[in-house]
């Protein structure tokens, strides 16, 4: 059972994010338990995934630090033993859809959801072209997309025009560019630090550019 206490509903909005995103979730047989992995090159990334799983269910789990090949960064991979979580897994289907629990979440829930993802998956790009420009978009091939989009609309938060790839593997990706304005004046945000930081001293510009497809906007 989760535990208890205020905002657990926040904590749980941001696993889901996450676990839809770079998390696995799954079944380890030499451990006999439910467990939870994630990789990333961001530090704070992982430490965020422990905090909130401690909030979750009172697990620390553990972070490992190694070295990525054709990388000066090291990934920092966290596991933990997830066994009142594994439920998100059937929730999502299998990390393809929102569960249908998030129409009941207030908006500060949802937009948990969305840092989840968008720590996962999204990016904050600065260009060389257009000083003082950034853009905000987020690339993935699951389902989940969709129901992110209308999540956007409910909350007002403008995407721009949206774009689809083929990738190697055959699958078609998904890739929205939000509008910077929106984005953050509707109270989206990411907790890794690197990318929020570009936010933040955009946002201090005035001139507030967006660039999306090589124009600003």
């Amino acid at each position: 059972m989760i535990r208890q206490s205020a905002g657990k509903t926040s904590c749980l909005a941001y696993f889901v994010g996450m676990y839809l995103g770079d998390g696995w979730m799954g079944y380890v047989k030499s451990l006999k338990g439910w467990y939870f992995r994630l990789n990333t090159i961001d530090k704070d990334f992982a430490e965020m995934a422990k905090k909130t799983i401690k909030e979750l269910t009172g697990n620390e789990g553990h972070i490992c630090i190694h070295p990525v090949k054709k990388s000066s960064k090291p990934n920092h991979s966290y596991t933990s033993s997830v066994k009142d979580l594994y439920w998100v897994r059937q929730a999502t289907q299998d990390k393809q859809r929102f569960p249908e629990f998030v129409n009941s979440w207030n908006r500060e829930e949802k937009l948990a959801l969305i840092s989840g993802l968008m720590d996962s998956e999204g990016y904050v790009a600065t260009t060389i072209t257009h000083p003082g420009a950034i853009s905000i978009g987020l690339k993935a091939t699951s389902k989940w997309m969709d129901d992110l989009y209308s999540l956007c609309q409910e909350l007002g938060i403008s995407v721009g025009k949206i774009g689809k790839e083929t990738l190697p593997s055959g699958k078609i990706a998904t890739r929205f560019h939000f509008k910077s304005k929106s984005f953050v004046e509707n109270g989206c945000y990411f907790n890794i630090e690197r990318k929020q930081k570009r936010i933040d001293e955009w946002n201090l510009n005035p001139q507030r550019l967006y660039v999306e497809h090589g124009k600003v906007a």
